[in-house]
């Protein structure tokens, strides 16, 4: 797949959002394959501000895992993609952008030895957003993102990032909606099907922009199931408007042949304004909360004042709110990166592994 194609396949996944005035955030990122086998190559990519692969962006990591050593670079290519080689021990991957915030994380483990003629699809969303990525966990997999043919809904898939235990994945706008077949196919072998669920959201809004205190609506409506599905709903200009449930919230659509969600907004002052509205997959597989629990106080008994001060507010975090744990993860993660004491990092990456379902 060329440069070109990459670049058509993202925007016209982004181009319903687009057209409505609502457009779903992209924000810039490094996509990691959120697992990697140890001492194997894999590809990771870069997202600009406007969800476009972004070539010539530079990524640094530590080299084998060591936090002490120099880092090693990779510089994405004109698709916006790079191959590297994950650490050759097992643990935690933490990617960087120099000189902005952005970083990723991937878990580093031994990879089993093949069992399996063909790829091996293992765990997948059984729901899917068309203009949304998703992750394929399995093994088999090439690292090369070019290598892996996805075919979902009947039409080939982007891969973003791969290693030979999962892929990061784009569908196909012009995929079949509905109850449909997941392939993932390399060197001419193909692994058995898995069906999931993919489905469009359509957002409408009656009017553009707000005059201050004038109230609007906004409409979203998933096509592919007659099931109710939970969205998030983001507000992208707080300073224009203000949204009835909160600035971050969560909705659930009515379900039935007319499934939609309705988000009431409120003019802060005048112009247009932006939401992103993203699907909220299902759960596969819950990290065990008490464990998580246990995890983070056994990192808190020796963690030095700054840090023990950090995962005081992790483990409120999680008591206050244990079904939101993706800022949880997210802290966890910075912390990680910023090089703690050797065993209080220990123990917290005990942690980020359970959040992780490891």
């Amino acid at each position: 797949m060329t440069a070109r194609q990459l670049a058509v396949c993202l925007l016209a996944a982004a181009g319903a959002f687009a057209a409505a005035r609502t457009p779903q955030s992209s924000a810039a990122a490094i996509l990691l394959p959120p697992r990697l086998a140890v001492g194997q190559p894999a590809t990771l990519a870069v997202l600009d501000g406007e969800g476009k692969l972004l070539a010539g962006a530079e990524v640094e990591f530590p080299v084998s895992g060591e936090p002490s050593g120099p880092p090693v670079r990779v510089t994405t290519d004109g698709t916006g993609r790079a191959r590297f080689t994950a650490p050759a021990q097992s643990g935690v991957l933490i990617a960087r952008l120099p000189g902005s915030g952005l970083r990723a994380s991937a878990l580093v483990l031994e990879a089993p030895p093949p069992s399996a003629p063909a790829p091996v699809v293992h765990a997948v969303a059984p729901l899917l957003a068309l203009s949304d990525r998703f992750t394929v966990i399995g093994s088999g997999f090439s690292a090369d993102a070019d290598t892996n043919r996805v075919t979902l809904g009947g039409q080939p898939a982007l891969v973003l990032a791969a290693s030979p235990l999962a892929l990061v994945v784009l569908p196909n706008p012009r995929a079949d909606r509905g109850l449909v077949e997941l392939t993932v196919e390399v060197g001419g072998r193909r692994s058995a099907p898995v069906s999931v669920t993919l489905v469009a959201l359509e957002i409408a809004s009656g009017k553009t922009q707000l005059a201050r205190g004038e109230r609007g609506v906004v409409e979203v409506r998933v096509r592919g199931t007659s099931q109710p599905v939970e969205l998030e709903a983001r507000n992208l200009t707080p300073e224009t408007i203000g949204l009835a449930g909160g600035e971050v919230q969560r909705i659930r659509t009515s379900g039935g042949e007319d499934n939609r969600a309705r988000i009431a907004l409120s003019g802060r002052r005048g112009g247009e304004f932006a939401l992103s509205v993203r699907l909220v997959p299902p759960a596969v597989g819950l990290p065990n909360l008490e464990a998580l629990r246990q995890a983070l106080l056994h990192a808190y008994r020796v963690a030095p004042p700054p840090w023990a001060v950090r995962t005081s507010r992790l483990l409120a975090q999680l008591r206050e709110d244990p079904q939101n744990l993706s800022p949880l993860r997210e802290e966890i993660e910075r912390m990680l990166a910023e090089r703690p004491p050797e065993e209080f990092a220990r123990r917290l990456e005990v942690a980020w592994k359970i959040l992780l379902g490891e």
